[in-house]
């Protein structure tokens, strides 16, 4: 250790290099082997701008191949190096040193520029979460004339479904057809991925049907499909997709990464449907191939079996698991939460802490959530208030169980210090502008806080909130608490006016039966009886209530009942 320095050749060779090129008439006597050296010793943008300038100025970048082979003959221990091989190494270096923009601009000046390099910086900036960058550096890639092979696009197309950006997605299907890459299963699997994250299953399916047959399909097809079914609440389809796979691929599968992929996409199709035999089923073969110690195949169990009601078999599995993380831990505080077994729920919570588990914004969100939803609106608070006391950070989904705990304690005062908190932490935007997924929590957050303004009855604030939504942003959960808060705190004439709104064009929203059921209790109050029976045509005409037609049914009779009409009513 004691001879095995650090080399220190930046920026004191940089600078000896210049001065030497400098003498020798800008580097024109200097080897295209002595620059590539020098570059790989560079340590600092800075240090590769000078030498890659020296490059430029002396030619070799420009030089025809043959000219520069007979003006500077290569060593028999040395390597021949192109303008091309120069150029790229001035890429690599600037990579080294961490600036992707002067990469690109020197990579465009390299001709042909090696699709392999521009791979690099598309996966370098996917790495770091710049998908829109890049899109643009693909862009760039084309204009240059380089062509994208099978390791390119794969990747472009994972940022166009992150994004997501269905318009440039279907602009690279295109460009993968007129290349000839249709038979290509490694940029077919992307395709499929693609359009499921843009929300086209229809497209993703016909993608995949496709693949089959041509009988290129693969575990990675099926499981990508299967995982596009889940996603679009098609569980039915994604069962029966995942019996069809493991008839017809199972054989294919080279390793148990397959076999663990393909388990933790389809049990959350189980928990939809509460399906406890299948999910029994599906635990049973993964005992029998050996995946069950799979930490993550565990945690999608015990996540399966709580959601469908099996606490018992959750546990079980739980206790089973050799390595447990802090998703494992989450997933049994979140079942005991939901089925409203809060003293297990929190004695788990508490497991954690003394075993130095930290608990996670999951693992608190949880808990304040499934207190808050059995209407235990103290005790969510005081949760609440050790999470901020812990360190944690809360995110949009706690603030919406806080406000909710909030609302149902009628607690004005720490509602409004939830929503300032908010603002200040920036879990909620102030220019009101939705679209994306970020922004469908944002819009959970007003909504949240317009529910609990209405609840404390301060519905100058709760309308100023509705409000500022724009009219084409607001949901039914954001109509149905405002035209509620209405009916059961405020003035039902109010009521009866927003839902007016609601059903207008542009922009109208369908009610849902919780609207309903808001809008009669207006009826009932105001004894509205034309109004009412204008609302009972309307569910009469419309057939998504059917689910809820005993809960539509007894506002109904209350609406005709208060109303005076009691033969309607019976």
């Amino acid at each position: 250790m004691l001879f095995n320095l650090p080399r220190v050749t930046t920026p004191i060779a940089v600078r000896w290099f210049i001065s030497v090129a400098n003498a020798a008439g800008f580097g024109r006597d200097i080897s295209p082997v002595q620059f590539a050296t020098l570059l790989k010793e560079c340590r600092s943008v800075n240090a590769v701008h000078q030498v890659h300038q020296k490059l430029i100025s002396s030619g070799l970048l420009s030089y025809p191949a043959s000219l520069l082979e007979v003006s500077f003959p290569p060593l028999p221990s040395q390597p021949y190096l192109s303008p091309r091989s120069l150029g790229t190494g001035v890429v690599a270096a600037y990579l080294a040193c961490g600036s992707k923009d002067e990469a690109l601009t020197a990579l465009e000046h390299v001709v042909p520029s090696p699709a392999v390099w521009w791979n690099l910086l598309i996966r370098e900036h996917i790495k770091e979460g710049h998908l829109d960058h890049a899109i643009a550096v693909s862009c760039r890639m084309l204009r240059a004339g380089t062509r994208p092979d099978h390791f390119t696009l794969p990747h472009i197309l994972k940022a166009c479904g992150e994004l997501p950006s269905y318009r440039c997605g279907i602009t690279l299907h295109g460009l993968i057809c007129c290349n000839g890459f249709e038979s290509n299963v490694f940029v077919c699997n992307a395709l499929v991925a693609m359009y499921a994250r843009c929300g086209s299953l229809k497209e993703a399916s016909q993608v995949f049907e496709e693949i089959a047959q041509r009988g290129i399909d693969d575990v990675i097809s099926w499981n990508s499909i299967v995982a596009a079914h889940v996603k679009h609440n098609s569980p039915w389809t994604a069962l029966d997709m995942f019996s069809k796979m493991a008839m017809i691929v199972h054989e294919k599968a080279t390793n148990d990464r397959s076999d663990i992929i393909s388990i933790v996409n389809i049990l959350p199709a189980c928990a939809s449907l509460k399906a406890l035999p299948r999910t029994r089923e599906i635990h049973g073969n993964t005992i029998r191939n050996g995946t069950f110690p799979d930490v993550f195949v565990g945690n999608a169990l015990v996540d399966t079996y709580a959601k469908c009601g099996s606490m018992k078999n959750a546990v079980k599995v739980f206790n089973m698991m050799e390595i447990k993380d802090v998703v494992s831990w989450n997933a049994i505080v979140t079942g005991y939460s939901q089925s409203g077994n809060f003293e297990a729920a929190f004695e788990i919570f508490k497991n954690m802490r003394k075993e130095n588990i930290s608990a996670d914004v999951v693992t608190w969100t949880a808990v304040i959530a499934g207190y808050a939803q059995r209407g235990c609106g103290q005790e969510a608070l005081n949760v609440f208030r050790q999470m901020l006391f812990s360190g944690s950070e809360p995110n949009s989904i706690t603030i919406i169980s806080v406000l909710s705990a909030c609302a149902s304690l009628g607690a004005y005062s720490q509602g409004m210090e939830t929503h300032a908190y908010s603002l200040k932490n920036r879990l909620l935007s102030l220019d009101n502008h939705f679209g994306g997924t970020g922004d469908e929590e944002d819009l959970m957050v007003h909504n949240a806080l317009i529910d609990m303004y209405s609840k404390c009855r301060i519905f100058k604030a709760a309308r100023s909130i509705f409000d500022s939504i724009p009219r084409k942003e607001r949901n039914v959960v954001t109509w149905t608490v405002m035209i509620g808060g209405y009916a059961q705190y405020g003035d039902s004439n109010d009521a009866l006016g927003l839902f007016s709104q609601m059903l207008s064009k542009p922009h109208a929203v369908a009610p849902n039966a919780f609207t309903v059921s808001c809008i009669l209790m207006a009826c009932a109050h105001l004894s509205a009886l034309r109004v009412g029976k204008q609302i009972h045509a309307y569910v009469v005409r419309q057939h998504q209530y059917e689910a809820s037609t005993y809960f539509v049914a007894n506002c109904l009779i209350d609406m005709y009942s208060k109303c005076g009409d009691v033969d309607t009513a019976r």
